[in-house]
């Protein structure tokens, strides 16, 4: 089975949040965490632009570039938790889950801000909802 690569926003305290989650269950080496916003991900921008990554969260499996929902349902099936994300395939509840997560994307910043503060959520780059100084 291939590694997934996953390209996330290092800015985003929830992102972070579920990166670290998935690391920590990552018992296999299955998954490689990119941060976008280091200088690691420079060399990955030939199959997905900062821009664009930036848009959503996009990954590399298979020799394919993957994004949105479907980063997080080859995530945790790789680490052995697809029990968690079986209904991102059935047709109905992945159009609903594409949705939300189309609105979580656009707004993760500042949902990410009260999250962080409410959940007392800390990251490598966020502490208390306030990323690189903003």
């Amino acid at each position: 089975m291939e590694k997934l690569t996953i390209f996330y926003d290092g800015n985003c305290p929830l992102c972070c949040f579920e990166m670290d989650k998935l690391s920590r269950n990552d018992e296999q080496g299955m998954i490689a965490l990119i941060d976008i916003q280091s200088e690691q991900f420079t060399p990955y921008e030939k199959h997905v632009s900062r821009p664009l990554a930036l848009a959503k969260i996009h990954g590399l499996y298979e020799g394919k570039v993957i994004s949105g929902i479907d980063i997080n349902y080859h995530a945790w099936t790789l680490v052995g938790k697809g029990q968690w994300v079986w209904p991102l395939k059935v047709p109905v509840l992945r159009q609903i889950s594409q949705l939300g997560y189309f609105i979580f994307a656009k707004f993760r910043h500042p949902i990410s801000r009260v999250a962080a503060k409410i959940f007392k959520l800390k990251t490598k780059q966020c502490a208390d909802g306030v990323c690189n100084g903003k």
